[in-house]
Order: structure tokens, then C-alpha cells, then sequence
């Protein structure tokens, strides 16, 4: 009488699905360059990340990059569904291409590692900062427009172009004459 034994391994395939989700956030400083009412060349954007875990296995290695400043921070192991908002910071000094474009686009990338030591897609998050007031925008919009248009701005009254060294403020008077 013998007996028999079997068994079956049974196991069951888990769907792994790594993804990590990325925010960047800026915040102007004019306090850095006089006056403080206005963004001058080497003021600064400190820019804050939030970084979230959006799959469902753990990341390790996780780490922020810009392509235009350096990241501190990290690198961090986020389990799923965990977000960490104080980890990664960077700052960006303005020149002055920034402050006549009215704007500072810019795009960062996070990558994680999985447990089987791959990177989930990298994810950017593209930021558009160095916000001016909305009529101000509107105004240099304008003004972009007829330049490129061919015509130039002039002060009211004055008998030459725009002197570039003189504080425009935003309510001023302008007469527009074609160049």
C-alpha cells in the first residue's frame, strides 16, 4: 500500500503598476534685487515639488531633475499612494531674456525605481512662472503686437523712441506712431 503525494506551486500572477505623478510650484521673490515692487535680473523663484506615488508598488531611488537649476533634495523611497512635498526645492535666478518675456517656462522630471528594478514612464510637469498682473500682461501683449507689426511706441510727446532706461509704468500714456 503505498501512498502518493502532489502538490501545485498555485501561485497567483499580481498586476504591478508603477507610476509616479509630479506638481512643480514657483514662487516669485523680488525681495533679492531693489526695488521690491518689480522682478529685476537675479531675483529668484524658489520652486517646491509634490511628489506622489501613484501606483501600486513601491518606488525606491525616487528623484527630481530640472533642466535649468539644481534639485536639492533626495533621492526618497515613496510607498503607494504616499506624497512628499518637502523633500525636493530648487531656485532659479531671472536674467533678463525671463523679464522681457514676462514669463519663465520651464519643465522638471521625476523617475522612480520599481521593485523589479525598472523606472516607471518619467513624468514631467511643465511650469509657466513669473506671473505679471493681467492688465500689465495685456499691456506688453499689445504693445509686442505692434512693434511686430511695425510700429513702435513713443512717449506722449516726445519726439524719439521709447528711452528703455526710463520706469514705464503700466497706466501710463502712450501715443503709437508707425516706424
Amino acid at each position: 500500500s503505498g501512498s502518493t503525494e502532489a502538490t501545485d506551486p498555485g501561485g497567483v500572477t499580481l498586476l504591478r503598476t508603477p507610476a509616479i505623478d509630479l506638481e512643480k510650484t514657483g514662487a516669485l521673490d523680488t525681495t533679492v534685487v531693489d526695488p521690491d515692487n518689480r522682478a529685476d535680473v537675479d531675483d529668484e523663484i524658489k520652486y517646491t515639488f509634490r511628489v506622489e506615488n501613484t501606483g501600486n508598488v513601491t518606488l525606491t531611488n525616487v528623484t527630481v531633475t530640472d533642466p535649468l537649476f539644481t534639485v536639492d533634495g533626495g533621492p526618497i523611497t515613496l510607498i503607494p499612494g504616499q506624497v512628499d512635498t518637502t523633500t525636493f526645492k530648487g531656485t532659479y535666478l531671472l536674467n533678463q531674456d525671463d523679464i522681457d518675456a514676462g514669463k519663465r517656462d520651464n519643465t522638471a522630471t521625476t523617475t522612480g525605481t520599481t521593485p523589479a528594478g525598472t523606472n516607471p514612464a518619467s513624468v514631467t510637469d511643465e511650469d509657466e512662472y513669473f506671473p505679471l498682473p493681467p492688465r500689465l500682461r495685456s499691456f506688453v501683449a499689445t504693445l509686442q503686437a505692434l512693434v511686430e507689426g511695425g510700429f513702435a511706441a513713443r512717449d506722449v510727446g516726445a519726439s524719439g523712441p521709447i528711452d528703455e532706461d526710463r520706469d514705464w509704468g503700466a497706466t501710463e500714456a502712450l501715443e503709437l506712431i508707425e516706424v
